[in-house]
């Protein structure tokens, strides 16, 4: 019976802090030889082991406003003799940037690098004569899998669980909340504009306020 209620209460726990759905795996994960409960991965973030036997699972630690920790002294993974001193690297020069591709905006598109390769590659490619495509779905869009910075932006905000509810950068952990003009539960300004009307960011007596101006 005790042996039960430790695994309900370990299965909670583990639910309790995955729910900070904004909250990244670990950009790598330990040796198997790494006995610890507690693990902090190269980029500063914590995650506390779980699971049972010899399955185990990192899972975010957060705070009390369930935000992921991050921040903190990366956990060493190998013992003293075993640290390899790495050469600073060299200074790199920047390239020379031509000023006329130098215009880059929100809405400039990127994909890929492995799809752009694919995509030079079949230029040269062309249908013989006597033949004709046999999909005319999107599997054959030439623009496929393109996306714009603001689009890829915008697939990293989320909000959080929490009253008030807090809009969170997945990419960097940071609360932008009172940066960015968003309101609960809207992450896409243009959608928000059109279903809402336009929202600004209002500084008055050392608060920050978010004023929305319907249609």
């Amino acid at each position: 019976m005790r042996l039960k209620k430790l695994t309900i209460a370990a299965v909670a726990f583990v639910a309790t802090l995955a729910s900070a759905s904004w909250a990244r795996p670990p950009a790598e994960l330990p040796p198997a030889s790494f006995t610890g409960i507690q693990y902090v991965d190269s980029r500063g973030c914590v995650y506390i082991r779980a699971g049972s036997g010899s399955r185990t699972l990192w899972v975010p630690r957060v705070n009390r406003q369930r935000v992921h920790i991050c921040g903190q002294q990366p956990t060493a993974t190998a013992t003293r003799s075993q640290r390899v001193i790495r050469p600073a690297p060299q200074p790199v020069q920047a390239p020379a940037i031509d000023k006329r591709t130098a215009d880059i905006r929100g809405s400039t598109r990127v994909l890929p690098r492995h799809v752009w390769e694919i995509r030079q590659a079949s230029k040269s490619i062309s249908i013989p004569k006597g033949y004709q495509p046999v999909w005319e779905d999107d599997r054959l869009n030439p623009r496929r899998a393109e996306q714009s910075l603001n689009g890829i932006a915008r697939t990293r905000l989320i909000w959080t669980r929490t009253v008030p509810r807090r809009l969170i950068d997945q990419s960097t952990g940071r609360d932008v909340t009172a940066t960015i003009p968003l309101v609960y539960p809207y992450t896409d300004v243009a959608v928000q504009s059109d279903e809402l009307g336009t929202v600004t960011i209002v500084r008055a007596d050392g608060k920050v306020y978010k004023q929305i101006s319907r249609k």
